[in-house]
């Protein structure tokens, strides 16, 4: 029984431990957001691309929402890998 209560008091201080090593780690090293301006790019327009069941999704979007979508993007099937052995 006192092994269950020593094994339950190291469990207790090592998740302590850890919980306040991984609060410490939150505050990365992160590079402040540069401001550019967008003038230089297109972004009137959208587009929409999807390959397999996303290239069907990518045309029904287009479809239903022409006005909105320039053009579909999309691959009817997903890039195979499969060798022939025969």
């Amino acid at each position: 029984m006192r092994l269950r209560i020593r094994q339950g008091i190291w469990a207790a201080v090592a998740a302590a431990a850890l919980a306040t090593t991984s609060l410490s780690v939150v505050h990365a090293a992160v590079p402040p957001p540069t401001t550019a301006p967008l003038a230089k790019y297109d972004i009137s327009s959208t587009y929409v691309s999807g390959v397999s069941s996303g290239g069907f999704m990518a045309n029904q979007l287009h479809v239903a929402y022409s006005s909105l979508f320039q053009e579909p993007a999309s691959s009817p099937q997903a890039p195979t890998t499969a060798r022939r052995t025969a």
